[in-house]
């Protein structure tokens, strides 16, 4: 059962500011080094048309300055899978007011497991295949913000899995909601599952001006 406020749920604990220790991630058995890689490409998402990638997220048991030369050099040129399917992080961003100049970007998993063996994900299926469950507090900020919960502030471990606070940002208005912070209190299991969230709290503020 899974419940929020009770005797044995764990006192608060803050999110660090910045992001959690690559050694702090609890990763499937077999993993040795993983990292998150950022392209820039295409409208359409099928090809890179920038040269080079950003690592966005690592984890790790073993940092990649220990792996033989040759599987580093392997490592870092494997290529991307940009296929239909491709769903860890992708989104635009428009560098003018009026919408034009807009680049596209998109993410691939890579890891080298403990034999040397370098492997590719391009799903959030198959990526938190490798971080579930949900054993600490690095774990569980990097399963929530690829369900897109950027304002992360607090945490605590309940039975069944976490009660987490979260500010969520609106700069702009919509058709559903207005211009503010709000603040909301979610419930997730240790298997990722959104189990419960409550809106606990609305602070209407200015919108942002261009």
């Amino acid at each position: 059962m899974f419940v929020s406020v009770n005797i044995y749920a764990e006192n608060w604990k803050h999110f660090g500011r910045s992001n959690p220790s690559p050694e702090a991630y609890e990763l499937k058995k077999g993993v040795a080094y993983m990292e998150m890689r950022l392209y820039e490409v295409d409208k359409s998402y099928h090809k890179v048309v920038k040269k080079g990638y950003k690592v966005i997220w690592k984890a790790y048991h073993k940092p990649l300055k220990s792996f033989d030369k040759q599987v580093v050099r392997k490592f870092k040129s494997a290529a991307p899978n940009l296929s239909a399917g491709t769903d860890l992080v992708k989104y635009s961003i428009a560098y003018r007011l009026d919408g034009s100049d807009k680049h596209y970007f998109i993410a691939n998993v890579f890891y080298i497991d403990v034999n040397g063996k370098i492997w590719r994900m391009n799903t959030k299926k198959d990526f938190l295949s490798y971080i579930l469950p949900i054993d600490n507090s690095a774990d569980l900020s990097e399963v929530l913000w690829l369900k897109s919960y950027y304002g992360l502030k607090k945490y605590r471990k309940v039975p069944g899995g976490y009660e987490v606070i979260d500010v969520e940002s609106i700069n702009f208005e919509t058709d559903k909601k207005k211009c503010g912070e709000y603040t909301y209190r979610i419930l997730m299991d240790r298997n990722g599952h959104i189990k419960k969230k409550v809106l606990v709290n609305s602070k209407h503020t200015p919108c942002a001006v261009i």
